[in-house]
């Protein structure tokens, strides 16, 4: 990979970086001894999918571990192994055979690709360096050649991440495994495998640091001997206390849900939050018409109060009014009265009246 990022552009490296293979970038070197393996493998038991060591200990083989370690999803759209369709990119790049996608064309065509800096090839750059990272790694095989179920599912990147490549690469491997004695080669990922090993039982293997994502990428060296009789003694010293489960750190979870519904819960979760906003933006709506109303209440009992005083004043003004009309009658029947009594020609004429 050193050509590779040495010539790499700006465009380039930044659409590598969106996509979950940018870490494979920096791949350090992977070997495993054939002999090595060749031993592991005879410990397996298909029928439980797991290996046997030490005095009765079994480890379960499962998918969702070996993606961990491999930091594929384990949980996605299934893929078809057995897939047999026409492939656009395949026919673009190596004549629409399979048998031309060997491991030495690929890297010669990622090179090609990585020097043209055009947004049209891009894609097709994106393309390339993944099939390169599944001929070497995730599903390489003996004669180097892809396995052309890959092809298909390139020509679509917009939901070729929706997959799970981890469930995939395992029951690649898995399969191949229980084969073993009718090929001569075991195709898969058998690098991952040892690191799950590895990483499964730490004291077979030699570290090359703590957290490094993804695991595969923690272990160097192993310190398993080439001799079988010493492997095997070796194997048998292993207790339970040395025997380590797999438990996904903060940025593995993803590889283990469905992407789907962490896409539906991030929407309801937006949708909540939105739902949130509007509630607040209702709640202070209501704080300003409770206010209001609590303005409007107090006018109308101000307005009320004064309506009663000007009425209480009003009656008083009536019975001040009142009293001073009953004053000034009496004044004036006591006026009348008093010059009637006291005006001779007055009494003289009543008597007529009266008579």
């Amino acid at each position: 990979m050193g050509e590779l990022k040495s010539i790499l552009g700006e465009q380039h490296m930044s659409r590598i970086n969106d996509t979950p293979f940018a870490k494979w970038n920096d791949l350090s070197v992977l070997a495993i001894s054939c002999g090595r393996i060749d031993y592991f493998l005879n410990i397996f038991q298909g029928d439980s999918c797991s290996f046997f060591v030490g005095e009765n200990i079994t480890i379960p083989f499962k998918s969702a571990d070996f993606s961990i370690v491999l930091g594929l999803h384990h949980v996605g759209q299934p893929v078809d192994l057995d897939l047999k369709l026409e492939s656009k990119f395949l026919t673009r790049h190596f004549d629409g055979k399979v048998t031309n996608a060997n491991r030495i064309a690929i890297y010669e065509k990622l090179i090609f690709l990585a020097r043209i800096d055009d947004e049209c090839v891009i894609d097709d750059f994106v393309r390339t360096f993944i099939l390169f990272i599944f001929n070497c790694i995730i599903f390489p095989t003996g004669n180097y050649i892809t396995h052309g179920f890959i092809f298909p599912y390139l020509d679509d990147l917009t939901i070729f991440f929706k997959y799970a490549w981890g469930d995939a690469a395992f029951r690649f491997l898995y399969r191949e495994i229980c084969q073993i004695g009718k090929k001569l080669y075991v195709d898969g990922c058998t690098v991952g495998l040892m690191a799950w090993l590895y990483k499964t039982v730490p004291v077979l293997g030699v570290r090359r640091g703590l957290n490094v994502y993804p695991r595969l990428f923690c272990w160097g060296k192993n310190k398993i001997p080439l001799n079988a009789v010493d492997t095997e003694t070796l194997l048998k010293r292993i207790d339970s206390t040395q025997v380590l489960s797999i438990h996904p750190f903060c940025e593995e979870e993803k590889l283990l849900v469905d992407m789907n519904l962490v896409l539906k819960k991030e929407t309801n979760r937006s949708e909540v939050k939105r739902f949130e906003k509007l509630v607040m933006l209702q709640m202070n709506d209501i704080k300003m018409l409770r206010k209001r109303c609590s303005e409007l209440k107090g006018e109308k009992i101000r307005r009320r109060m004064k309506g009663k005083r000007f009425v209480v004043d009003k009656r008083d003004n009536v019975v001040k009014s009142e009293e001073k009309v009953d004053k000034t009658e009496e004044k004036m029947t006591f006026e009348v009265a008093h010059d009637a009594c006291g005006d001779p020609d007055t009494n003289s004429f009543l008597n007529l009246l009266w008579d």
